[in-house]
């Protein structure tokens, strides 16, 4: 287990972690099937690499999050959702509106992504970070799991020391930037086959906000 600092009050922190060798080195541990402790900006999540099966099976374990709930997938743009799933070209509008707020959507997913990922499901919950470490690491890594880097049923941490203290040794990276801004979750929505949407679960982004700009969308 590596804690890296890299506290928000620090203005060279984002450049020491991007351009120091810190961000390669926690990428190479991803891509060897290492678990990593990250930033976002709503709450610190739980990442990993999402075609490894080993990788999933590690973090439903570490969590003890039954298997039936799939694990979201984070990107560093709307762009490589296409890496991970099928994007119908009704949502591109929306994806684009709403590419700077915390919103996440379920699409289909690609054949290629385990259905162990998405807890059996042909559907994969992709969502664009706003952090800059996450979209950092998410830019060299590619599309990265994103869960929250909680115990299941327990609160996600809003600190990087919370989340330790939940998680402990079993993750490889822990990369802490202060307190999270937001502490809420990003909010679920759903494209449906009629060019509609259906929101799944609220969280940052609230109902009302998302109901009145899918509205200016459709009109």
């Amino acid at each position: 287990m590596k804690e890296i600092i890299c506290l928000e009050d620090d203005p060279a922190c984002v450049e020491s972690f991007t351009e120091g060798g810190i961000l390669e080195e926690v990428v190479a541990s991803i891509k060897r099937g290492g678990l990593v402790v990250y930033p976002t900006e709503t709450l610190y999540g739980l990442g990993g690499d999402p075609y490894s099966g080993s990788v999933i099976d590690r973090i439903y374990r570490i969590k003890r999050r039954p298997r039936n709930m799939g694990l979201a997938v984070a990107t560093a743009s709307i762009d490589d959702f296409e890496i991970v799933a099928e994007v119908p070209e009704f949502v591109w509008d929306v994806l684009e509106m709403m590419e700077a707020v915390s919103v996440a959507f379920l699409l289909p997913r690609l054949p290629e992504v385990p259905k162990a990922l998405t807890g059996g499901r042909d559907t994969i919950v992709v969502r664009v970070v706003h952090h800059p470490l996450a979209i950092a690491l998410c830019d060299v890594a590619g599309p990265i799991i994103s869960t929250s880097a909680n115990l299941h049923g327990r609160e996600p941490p809003r600190t990087m020391e919370e989340a330790r203290d939940q998680l402990g040794g079993g993750v490889d990276y822990y990369i802490d930037y202060g307190e999270a801004p937001i502490q809420s979750p990003s909010t679920i929505i759903e494209p449906l086959s009629d060019g509609d949407f259906r929101i799944l679960r609220e969280g940052v982004v609230t109902t009302g906000w998302l109901d009145d700009m899918l509205s200016r969308n459709n009109g």
